[in-house]
């Protein structure tokens, strides 16, 4: 008897140190109490008004205060700015508040990806798709960060989920041409697989651009210095500058996910 009550007592207690836990880290995340500076420079964030923005942010961080946005704005902010080594510091701090955000995990793919550390790109990018398998941009994402690696048949694999998932056709069309090209049994990756990537034009919380490739010459898609020309005339004309993509707000709820990220 005693036995089985204090093994209900254990259990009890087990139970109740679990709920403070996590009721303390979401006060930690989602704090209801307000903070001046956060709030002027969250107005300003929101009015793409970043570096006035950033003093305010950086002001409240100073003062202690902690919220998942504070630290997602931040890396925002330094991303802009192609800072990317502050925006991965800040992206870093809040993707441990909650892992499961899938935007958060994409803007972390895309910064370490920025940073030529494609291996954690890939990381992140696979991150989304345990989330949303059926998320566009992580493909895309993907396929650029194989083609860095030289990794041909992952390249392919990836640019057909993004083809088969996407509802940008003038992208999708593009891709399909690279498809084209890299299925080639002529072909070759360039010395250089560098793609450029030029500053990125901000609105709110999201990024995107376009630009067009250099000319290509050569004897045509069936020679590997045809193929490899018009590949990176295309690859520049789509990564001109990456895409972020805006965050959803937190929620309050972490969600439930069954394999670890």
């Amino acid at each position: 008897m005693k036995k089985k009550i204090k093994k209900i007592i254990i259990l009890t207690f087990i139970i109740f140190t679990t709920f403070i836990f996590h009721i303390n880290k979401l006060n930690i995340i989602y704090s209801e109490e307000e903070n001046k500076n956060f709030i002027e420079g969250e107005k300003y964030y929101i009015q793409s008004k970043f570096q006035i923005a950033k003093q305010y942010l950086i002001l409240a961080l100073n003062e202690g205060y902690k919220n998942v946005l504070l630290f997602y704005y931040l890396g925002n902010i330094y991303f802009f700015d192609k800072d990317y080594k502050e925006a991965l510091k800040y992206y870093l701090i809040a993707i441990e508040y909650n892992k499961y955000e899938k935007e958060l995990n994409y803007n972390i793919g895309l910064t370490y990806y920025m940073l030529e550390d494609y291996v954690n790109s890939i990381k992140y990018f696979n991150n989304c798709l345990k989330i949303d398998p059926i998320f566009d941009s992580a493909y895309l994402q993907l396929g650029f960060c194989y083609f860095k690696l030289k990794d041909k048949a992952k390249t392919i694999e990836n640019f057909q989920y993004y083809v088969a998932y996407t509802k940008n056709e003038e992208k999708k069309e593009k891709i399909l041409k690279i498809l084209e090209l890299l299925k080639d049994p002529n072909f070759k990756f360039p010395e250089n697989t560098q793609v450029a990537s030029s500053s990125s034009s901000t609105q709110g919380t999201s990024t995107s651009g376009s630009g067009s490739g250099s000319g290509s010459s050569g004897s045509g898609t069936s020679s590997s210095s045809g193929s490899t020309s018009s590949l990176s005339s295309l690859l520049d004309s789509i990564l001109n500058d990456p895409e972020t993509v805006e965050i959803s707000e937190p929620t309050g709820e972490e969600t439930e996910n069954e394999e670890d990220i």
